[in-house]
């Protein structure tokens, strides 16, 4: 069967395709031979025979251009029959164009004429637009014209109402306000105080304030029109006249106001507040308060005479009499301290501005009437009046006393300002900066640093041969010294030295005599030893020159020796506890705390736990210093007190063996005589430690606390000076066991034939006496020391000791 004849799409979709490989030839815009090439000779089969390869392709070109070549006629003759019979299909599409053109002709011509009607209006609006702008213009002016006019002449009118209240008003207004004040005058006669009575013209002021608050007003609008408009007659006429308005606004203004203060008229202080706000007149309003109320009265309290005076009082009473706060007396005759005077001169300032100072608050707190009136005032008649005599630093309680009082005077001063932004304004002022810039705190402090440093210098100063207890019951500390330099460190912190802008200089002051405390310490300490090897090696030069006997000359010297180190114990065993003390006393004791609350106070604004800090860090460096000084005292003590209990010890535990030895001495029974003489300097010196002050109330804070007989203040004595013991001791027995292990060896081998005897051997003889002497020292020395934990050092020593004589 014939198969079907394609669809005439299929036909031209086939007519019209490209071949697939013509299509790079098409599409590729930037075609080159030899990238082309190149792809042919990249595939799998152009590897074995790439000429084959390019022949084969070569063919195919050939065959595909000859397809393409016959869709092109067909293409052709597709579209032929259409292409020649296009001419008749045109006819009469020229008449039809014409007819077109026609009519947009006649549409170009109405839309002409359209437009230039409309720019006709457009021209016509543009004019009118630009008149009415010119007449709006016009009328603005003259609306700003009328209205200065109109301002001035209602500020002219308001300013003569308020120069003249009275004369404004009508009939009846007036006869009521005659009435008014007649009664008021009637009204003192009957309480009998005609010579005090001062009839108050309230009406007129309060028309005044009224008239001065609106004029105010007046005056805004005509310096806003005046400034709004220029070249006119008017305008140059009304600029002349504004300052003299203004001068008369002000005068008028300040005045009532003065008026209205003294009066304690709050309502109309108000109004002329924002009247003298309103007209930016405020430093007007300032300087008159100042030179009518505030200044004479500072000028007539704070004179010369009462502050030389008040000044004098200062130098000649004590450093605790002029820090006493007492009450503020009526009169300045009356003031015996800086304080006082100027409590009772910022007392009366502000009751006499007490209306302005109610009043000239949010909203009107553009008054600075503290920050800007009456402090400068203030500072400014104690520089003029007080001079250098009150700015002096010696005497330095005197200083001190005016320089907090002036700290006080500037807080009171603070508080009474309405806001933060006043209070700020207070404080960079130039005129508290030139207050400021008179006291001479570094002078002052050199003067108190010398004050507390002179007896420090003086007790340091001296040998230790010369260290005397205090001859004062009450003092905590056993010598001078001690008592001297603490007393020195607290006073720096002392109300009645210690300054917060010198805080840091008086820390340093605290640690530099501490610090001349801890090197006087140290070489005390260092002469003390000194001491006692000059006394021993002078004697040994002596007794060389005179050539005594060697073994006489060793006993005179360990006498010698002897004597000079059980005096020297028991002022080491007091500068111990000083040092112990002291040490309290600096890291969490009383100048801890003193000088924590001081900090805080120099700081609001720092934590207190910051402030501790800084003091611990800043302590650090010479409490090392001095627990370093303390220790070489507590190796000494410990060293020379170990070796008067050991010299008993020491020679009789070889002794036993002498005792038993090839004597045929019965076995002991009982300890060493030595033994119960043991502990003896030990508690001697242990007494005397307890007799110490510092270590006095320790004992007895700690058995009123505790409820029991003990404690442990002495403990680390008892227990360091045990450990020392035990372990010379354990070298003792340990040395004496060695010697008598070998003599049993020796004495087995040479009777190792001869018939063995019953009897306790020497040798075991010797171990039960060492047992005995043992048990004696353990119970002698747990009876010196009975709350010691079975873990402490002495402890562990004792233990050992006793595991070397068990059997």
């Amino acid at each position: 069967m014939p198969s079907k004849s394609p669809k005439k799409a299929d036909v031209k979709k086939e007519v019209t395709t490209i071949p697939e490989n013509l299509k790079i030839f098409a599409e590729g815009k930037d075609f080159r031979v030899e990238a082309y090439i190149e792809e042919i000779l990249k595939k799998p089969e152009a590897l074995v025979d790439p000429q084959s390869a390019l022949l084969e392709h070569c063919s195919e070109l050939r065959g595909s251009k000859i397809i393409l070549h016959d869709r092109l006629i067909d293409l052709l003759n597709s579209n032929y029959k259409d292409f020649i019979g296009l001419p008749a299909k045109l006819e009469g599409t020229s008449e039809f164009v014409a007819d077109v053109s026609r009519e947009l002709d006649a549409i170009r011509s109405q839309i002409a004429t359209v437009a230039e009607s409309t720019k006709d209006v457009v021209d016509r609006f543009k004019s009118t637009f630009e008149r009415r702008t010119v007449i709006l213009k016009r009328r603005e002016v003259l609306e700003t014209l009328q209205l200065a006019h109109g301002a001035h002449k209602k500020l002219v009118l308001l300013l003569e109402q308020a120069a003249h209240p009275l004369s404004f008003g009508s009939g009846k207004e007036k006869k009521e306000t005659k009435n008014s004040l007649l009664n008021q005058y009637r009204a003192k006669i009957e309480a009998n105080q005609v010579e005090k009575c001062e009839v108050k013209q309230t009406d007129g002021l309060a028309t005044s304030a009224t008239a001065l608050e609106r004029a105010a007003n007046q005056l805004i609008r005509l310096r806003v029109s005046v400034a709004k408009v220029t070249n006119f007659q008017l305008i140059e006429s009304l600029k002349k006249d504004i300052p003299a308005l203004e001068s008369k606004f002000s005068k008028l203004a300040c005045q009532k106001l003065i008026q209205a203060v003294r009066t304690s008229a709050l309502e109309q202080v108000n109004q002329l507040l924002c009247a003298l706000t309103f007209a930016d007149m405020i430093p007007d309003a300032e300087e008159v308060l100042r030179e009518q109320l505030v200044q004479p009265t500072i000028d007539s309290l704070l004179t010369s005479k009462t502050l030389l005076r008040v000044i004098e009082n200062a130098a000649s009473l004590n450093s605790k009499e002029s820090q006493t706060i007492e009450s503020i007396p009526k009169s300045p005759s009356d003031c015996n301290t800086l304080y006082q005077l100027i409590e009772l001169t910022i007392n009366r300032v502000s009751k006499t501005c007490e209306p302005v100072l109610k009043v000239a608050r949010f909203p009107l707190n553009g008054f600075g009437i503290v920050s800007r009136v009456i402090a400068p005032e203030i500072f400014r008649s104690l520089r003029i009046h007080g001079g250098s005599k009150l700015f002096a630093t010696y005497p330095p309680h005197a200083f001190l006393a005016h320089y907090k009082a002036s700290r006080r005077m500037i807080k009171v001063l603070s508080d009474l300002c309405p806001s933060d932004k006043h209070r700020a304004v207070l404080r960079d002022s130039p005129d508290l900066s030139t207050f400021e810039t008179r006291w001479s705190l570094n002078v002052y402090f050199q003067l108190r640093f010398q004050d507390l440093r002179k007896p420090v210098d003086k007790v340091t100063s001296l040998a230790p041969k010369v260290l005397m207890p205090s001859k004062n019951s009450k003092n905590k500390y056993a010598l001078t010294a001690t008592h001297v330099t603490w007393e020195a460190v607290l006073q720096c912190w002392s109300p009645e030295i210690w300054l917060a802008p010198l805080t840091h200089r008086f820390f340093k002051a605290t640690v530099q005599i501490l610090r001349a405390y801890s090197v006087w310490v140290t070489e005390g300490i260092d002469s003390l030893m000194s001491k006692a090897t000059s006394k021993v090696d002078s004697k040994r030069m002596v007794n060389d020159k005179i050539k005594r006997k060697i073994n006489e000359e060793d006993d005179d010297v360990d006498i010698k020796s002897e004597k000079v180190w059980s005096e020297s114990v028991p002022t080491l065993l007091k500068i111990e506890a000083d040092i112990t003390a002291l040490c309290s006393g600096v890291q969490n004791g009383e100048l801890f705390k003193v000088a924590l609350q001081r900090l805080v106070e120099a700081s609001p604004s720092a934590q207190q736990q910051e402030c501790r800090h800084l003091l611990i860090e800043g302590f650090s460096d010479v409490l090392g210093e001095l627990r370093g000084a303390r220790q070489q005292c507590v190796d000494l003590v410990v060293a020379k007190v170990a070796h008067q209990c050991c010299k008993g010890l020491l020679a009789g535990t070889p002794r036993i063996k002498l005792k038993y030895s090839m004597t045929g001495n019965a076995p002991p029974t009982s300890p060493s005589s030595f033994v119960a003489e043991i502990f003896t300097p030990l508690k001697d010196f242990a007494v005397i430690y307890a007799e110490i002050p510092s270590v006095k109330s320790q004992i007895e804070s700690e058995v009123k606390d505790s409820a029991t007989d003990t404690s442990s203040a002495s403990l680390w004595l008892i227990e360091m000076v045990g450990e020392r013991i035990a372990e010379q001791y354990y070298t003792a027995i340990s040395d004496l066991l060695a010697v008598v292990k070998r003599t049993e060896a020796i004495l087995t081998r040479f009777n190792k034939n001869k018939r063995t005897s019953s009897k306790m051997s020497d040798a075991d003889k010797i171990r039960l006496q060492l047992r005995l002497d043992v048990n004696q020292f353990s119970t002698n020395f747990n009876g010196i020391l009975p709350n010691s934990k079975a873990t402490s050092t002495a402890h562990i020593a004792l233990e050992k000791l006793m595991s070397l004589v068990k059997a």
